[in-house]
């Protein structure tokens, strides 16, 4: 069935000639059924498609629906085991065996959320999400206490990174760190790893089981690359005609190109970077800086690429010369245009640019975090209505995504509010994503960042009164000092007044 509808869909894209016969097929079905972005038409072929309805189907039995239907289904087949054990028998329904088909698909994307941990199988089960298999390889022998997730958890919600470190390596300790458990004590639950917000989707379904057809190539027209399937008398790069042309060559180390990055707002100079590859440079982008700064020169980066390539084509195929101002002139051009855009889309919230005390009665908690090669550090300062700080503390975290360790910086400064029994509370963020989550939908959030924040906002009702308001970096510089000065001196928990360098505390429109 579903090839009889790609022969009409054939027939109808690429039409007839007069006589009725089907035209000249230009292009293999297959290729046009791809996105557009990977040079495609945006056609989907019906078989992949039926694939990923089915695969609906399968989730919803994965993820324990109550549905009408899938209680006949469970009460006929999976009566013992579960759905991703079971095998197709010659007396099963076609529809069964359409269903047990796509199982290899629900592998892709389903891992296991945790919560209390107490029906996760640490042998069997897939439960750790920055795994690539999301099944970390145990390292010790089963037996008790080593079967179940909540057997690594302590009290109070917390890792027993001790008995982890017994029982799995330590890249897949760093990685069962990185899940935060809720003070709540949720049922475990199934996520959906192929999308960002852990929710199944047919669309998301699609596109993980097609990823590999779908994936664009390995390399661009390089002349060292073509030089590997025709040979050519010249690979060296046309900019400086000195090294072989290579992406990270002609992007990042070409005399001609560096003075680019050099002119960038940042004046960068690459020839003190140690990176080595452009995946390299870019997992710096996006680890190594500050998100708002990461953003600014992912847009540069992007324009100086696409500006670099124009004009290095223009070279090879039109013998035009190399004008360094032109092209940064251009690329200036492109940038500020492209901010500009991005920035019409900024309705600003406030117009706060200094730290302002809260009223008589009430205390403000700013929060903050200094991400680290290894996970982040975060902080809370609390200040009275004078601007006296009256209590600062600092945590370390195992997080690594910059939106999770913001959460669990704000939900340590409401820890600490609790704890010391204070009950009218402002919190102040610069991460504009928490401080919407807290009042709106978290729909649209990674499940760690959801798991957190669920936390932030159960914790405030424990308050009388409070406030979560976002603030611009430069009314939130002293946290944000405080955050770096923690992270270089290796200090956490409560920070004594003596120790600390409170100067910091009181420049909220400065940096170190």
């Amino acid at each position: 069935m579903c090839n009889v509808v790609d022969r009409q869909l054939r027939k109808f894209w690429w039409g007839t000639n007069d006589s009725g016969n089907p035209k000249l097929h230009l292009r293999a079905w297959d290729h046009i059924c791809k996105p557009k972005t990977v040079g495609g038409l945006g056609f989907r072929r019906t078989s992949d498609y039926n694939r990923a309805f089915l695969a609906r189907w399968s989730w919803l039995l994965t993820s324990g629906s109550t549905a009408l239907w899938a209680q006949v289904l469970r009460n006929k087949y999976l009566r013992i085991g579960t759905f991703l054990d079971a095998e197709a028998r010659a007396s099963d329904s076609a529809f069964w065996k359409a269903l047990l088909g796509v199982k290899d698909l629900i592998h892709k994307g389903a891992c296991y959320l945790v919560g209390n941990g107490s029906s996760i199988n640490i042998w069997r089960d897939p439960w750790v999400p920055k795994h690539q298999a999301y099944r970390p390889t145990p390292t010790c022998e089963p037996g008790p206490g080593f079967a179940w997730v909540n057997d690594f958890i302590m009290p109070g919600q917390r890792w027993n990174s001790v008995k982890l470190g017994e029982a799995f390596c330590d890249e897949d300790v760093q990685r069962i760190l990185q899940i935060p458990l809720s003070v709540t004590t949720i049922e475990d639950k199934w996520g959906w790893m192929a999308a960002k917000n852990s929710k199944f989707s047919v669309k998301s379904a699609y596109i993980v089981d097609q990823k590999q057809r779908f994936s664009l190539p390995s390399s661009i027209a390089l002349l060292s690359t073509i030089n590997k399937k025709i040979p050519l008398e010249r690979t060296s790069c046309p900019l400086c005609g000195g090294e072989e042309e290579t992406p990270y060559h002609l992007f990042f180390r070409c005399p001609h190109v560096q003075p680019l990055w050099f002119m960038s707002p940042w004046t960068l100079r690459m020839e003190n970077f140690s990176t080595s590859t452009c995946a390299q440079f870019l997992e710096f982008l996006l680890t190594g800086v500050e998100a708002e700064v990461s953003s600014r020169m992912l847009l540069y980066f992007s324009c100086l690429i696409e500006q670099t390539w124009k004009i290095r084509n223009e070279l090879v195929h039109e013998s035009k010369n190399f004008n360094l101002m032109w092209l940064h002139n251009r690329i200036s051009a492109q940038y500020r245009e492209l901010v500009a855009e991005c920035n019409d889309h900024r309705k600003p919230r406030t117009t706060q640019e200094q730290w302002l005390p809260p009223p008589d009665g009430w205390l403000k908690v700013n929060t903050d975090v200094c991400m680290r090669e290894k996970g982040s550090v975060g902080v809370s300062m609390v200040r009275d209505s004078r601007g006296t700080v009256v209590l600062a503390g600092s945590n370390f975290f195992h997080f690594e995504d910059v939106l999770v360790a913001e959460s669990a910086a704000l939900l340590a400064g409401i820890r600490l509010t609790i704890d010391n029994g204070f009950t009218n509370v402002i919190f102040e963020v610069d991460c504009d994503a928490v401080a919407k989550a807290i009042h709106g939908s978290m729909d649209d959030l990674t499940w760690e960042a959801r798991t957190v924040l669920s936390d932030c906002k159960n914790l405030l009702q424990q308050l009388d009164m409070w406030e979560v308001d976002w603030i611009p970096r430069s009314a939130n510089a002293s946290a944000h000092n405080l955050a770096k000065w923690c992270s270089q001196s290796n200090v956490s928990g409560l920070i004594p007044f003596c120790n600390s360098p409170f100067s910091l505390c009181t420049r909220d429109r400065t940096s170190l």
